[in-house]
Parts: structure tokens; C-alpha cells; sequence
């Protein structure tokens, strides 16, 4: 984003890409739920990611769904490329990637997120999507379990100009 004010920053309100039906193109069997996201920088929308997964308990996509909204994403481009979760004045917002990621066992999920619109920074964090006895769980590098993620605003003069960080199990 090329700012010439900080009137770029009344711009910055993230919506999440692929606001569609889940694509069928890819069917699972079975749905379970991996997290919740609250997302202040959307006045606190609330996002349900899940992992849809065939009979052998592979993930073959993952599905975000709001109130209102719903999209889909095949889990072998996530391995394969980074892909764009939400979009802000034309930016990419939040980005997720895998590439150490197998559909049997997981592998490190790493967020990519816009801190500030007006200098086009960004941070990520890495979380490790495991499979183990209880099924799917998204945990910590410290192997606590993860329920829920919340991504808190950067305002600069009252504006939400980025995300602050991603608080986990805050809420």
C-alpha cells in the first residue's frame, strides 16, 4: 500500500477472500472443527476453521466459515504455495502456508499477517497441526493445545491500520 497520509489507514478493514460456497470439486467425508478465530480488526467477527478430511482421516481441505461467509481451500495448496485467507485495501492481510505439512500427519501451519498497512510490514507465526490418538489438534511449538486464536488490532489514531498480533487461547 502507497500511503501519502494516514488516511490509508481508514481503509484497512479485512475481508476474508472466497467469501462462496465451498468448492465440491475436492469432497470429504467427515468435518471437524480445528480452531476459532476472533478477529478484532473485523469488529470481532468470529471465523470457525475446520478440516474436511476423507474416510482415511486425511486432510484434504480446510473450510472457514462466518456468519454469512464460507470458503474452502484444497489442504495441497496450502502445501504447495502460500494462499491469501483475507484481503484489506487490496493488500494480502493474512496468508497461510505449509510446506513441511502431510495430509496423514500435520506439519507447521505459518500465518503471515499485515502489522501495518502503511508500510507494508508483516509478521507470522507457526503453529504445528498434529494428528495423534484424540484425532486433529492445532497446538504451540510448546505442544499446548490451541481452541481458540485472536488477532488484535494496530490502530494509529484510532484507525485499524494492521494486525497487532495473534493471541492464543485468549478468549
Amino acid at each position: 500500500m502507497n500511503c501519502i497520509t494516514l488516511m490509508c489507514a481508514w481503509m484497512f478493514l479485512p475481508s476474508f477472500v472466497g467469501d462462496d460456497p465451498v468448492e465440491q470439486s475436492i469432497e470429504y467425508n467427515q468435518e471437524v472443527e480445528l480452531v476459532e478465530i476472533l478477529s478484532e480488526p473485523e469488529d470481532n467477527r468470529i471465523h470457525e476453521i475446520s478440516l474436511g478430511l476423507n474416510e482415511s482421516e486425511e486432510i484434504l481441505r480446510l473450510v472457514r466459515r462466518s456468519t454469512g461467509s464460507e470458503n474452502s481451500i484444497a489442504m495441497s495448496d496450502i502445501i504447495n504455495s502460500e494462499v491469501v485467507l483475507a484481503v484489506a485495501s487490496g493488500e494480502n492481510a493474512l496468508m497461510l502456508k505449509c510446506p513441511s505439512c502431510s495430509i496423514n500427519q500435520g506439519g507447521t501451519l505459518i500465518f503471515t499477517y499485515l502489522t501495518n498497512g502503511l508500510d507494508d510490514s508483516y509478521a507470522s507465526i507457526g503453529l504445528q497441526l498434529t494428528r495423534d490418538d484424540a484425532g486433529w489438534l492445532l497446538r504451540t511449538e510448546n505442544g499446548i493445545t490451541i481452541e481458540n486464536l485472536n488477532m488484535k488490532s494496530r490502530k494509529i489514531f484510532g484507525q485499524v491500520v494492521g494486525i497487532k498480533e495473534i493471541l492464543i487461547n485468549s478468549y
